[in-house]
């Protein structure tokens, strides 16, 4: 599991934030040509504003994210053996397709650092 960060704008551009995301694992499937995420997805086409999601990563999402400003998080914290990895995936599946988005309690980086750590924190 690895913890990213990608500068984003809103549609007008008034102000920029960071986009927080787990990639799960570091290799490439080679039949779809991409790697699966979790993250609090944008769904803009629900009735929601956000919904914890495991979705497909593409090359291309890479290149447009190293493109805006791509950031690799570590953290002691973080996950360092399987049972650990274990956890944090157990993390996950508590929080899948939760609709809870909320920009200053409850936003990407609180689900990054809740399913890596167990600690619902964001900067």
């Amino acid at each position: 599991m690895i913890h990213c960060a990608v500068n984003g704008s809103t549609c007008s551009k008034l102000f920029s934030y960071r986009h927080h995301y787990i990639v799960l694992g570091h290799t490439w499937c080679s039949k779809c040509k991409s790697i699966e995420i979790i993250h609090f997805s944008a769904c803009a086409n629900q009735s929601s504003n956000g919904k914890v999601l495991k979705e497909t990563y593409s090359k291309k999402n890479l290149r447009e994210d190293i493109d805006n400003g791509l950031y690799i998080i570590e953290s002691d914290n973080f996950p360092k053996n399987e049972k650990e990895y274990d956890k944090a995936y157990a993390r996950f599946k508590e929080k899948a397709d939760e609709e809870k988005y909320c920009i200053l309690n409850n936003n990407c980086e609180h689900l990054a650092n809740y399913v890596l750590t167990g600690e619902h924190t964001s900067e």
